[in-house]
């Protein structure tokens, strides 16, 4: 009996407390709900946006994976423009600038004014991406890589050396850090100066086309122009009778000599003596 009495005590105690709180919460409990209500908002809201994020960013990699297999520069720049400010699109910007790098450095050695138009591309392209990319990714080192690489195809030694001791010492341990040292310890090297300032004086010429009977054949357009049957005008006609114009065959076994060749050209052997040489006669006893 002490023992349940205890426990109704205890449940009364419990019964008022609460009972108490909520007298003293009732005034504020307009508030409270709405408080409530609103972070529920904003948890639906970020799921939502959060989601909505996902699925894009999904889309931008699809789009950016889709050009990069065609190497397309035209496609990787819609998808730039189409994705600008997200990592996505940063990366097709990047991949635009390794084109036209690369498209640069070949020209360099054919036409110089078309490889300084393509690297200024390619430049400009590198630093967008280095001032938007993410401090320390990857992206930011194949930026700050590529950009040193495209200085130094334009003969910009200085600021290329640059871009390479900052990589370099930014992530030492990275591959494209070790990379930049290397190229760094090369363009400190007298002999890498001495070639690009003797390169950078010469004066390439686009190749000449070939012209006269050495051009290719324009094959579409020739094969198109044959006729069905070839023209056998130009060639006798042929009959099958025999023709008495021409004189017999000799007959190659009446014309052969007839000795056997092996018994005209067998070497003769010299007669044996007829006498046998003398004896010398013994003296008589």
């Amino acid at each position: 009996m002490k023992t349940q009495r205890r426990h109704e005590l205890q449940t009364n105690t419990l019964a008022d407390w609460l009972g108490h709180k909520i007298e003293n919460v009732q005034p504020y409990s307009k508030a409270i709900v709405t408080v409530v209500l609103l972070a529920c908002a904003l948890g639906i809201a970020y799921m939502f946006i959060s989601g909505r994020g996902i699925a894009e960013a999904g889309a931008a990699w699809k789009d950016f994976f889709g050009a990069v297999a065609d190497r397309d520069v035209e496609s990787l720049t819609e998808v730039h423009e189409r994705h600008a400010g997200k990592e996505a699109g940063f990366w097709a910007l990047q991949k635009v600038a390794d084109e036209e790098l690369g498209r640069g450095t070949r020209l360099l050695f054919r036409d110089r004014e078309q490889a300084n138009e393509a690297l200024k591309v390619a430049r400009k392209n590198y630093e967008a991406v280095k001032a938007n990319a993410k401090r320390g990714s990857l992206l930011e080192q194949r930026s700050i890589f590529g950009l040193a690489q495209t200085l130094e195809s334009m003969g910009e030694l200085d600021d290329a050396k640059k871009q390479y001791k900052a990589l370099a010492s930014a992530a030492p341990e990275s591959s494209l850090g070790k990379e930049a040292q290397q190229r760094l310890d090369s363009l400190e090297n007298e002999s890498t100066e001495r070639f690009y300032a003797w390169f950078e004086k010469q004066e390439p010429k686009p190749p000449v086309a070939a012209t006269g009977s050495n051009m290719p054949l324009d094959l579409p357009r020739d094969l198109t122009e044959l006729s069905d049957r070839p023209d056998i005008s130009a060639f006798p006609e042929l009959s099958n009778e025999p023709s008495t114009d021409r004189e017999p065959a000799t007959d190659p076994v009446s014309n052969s000599p007839t000795e056997s060749p092996a018994e005209s050209t067998a070497t003769p052997t010299p007669d044996a003596p007829t006498t046998e040489p003398a004896t010398e006669d013994k003296p008589t006893e």
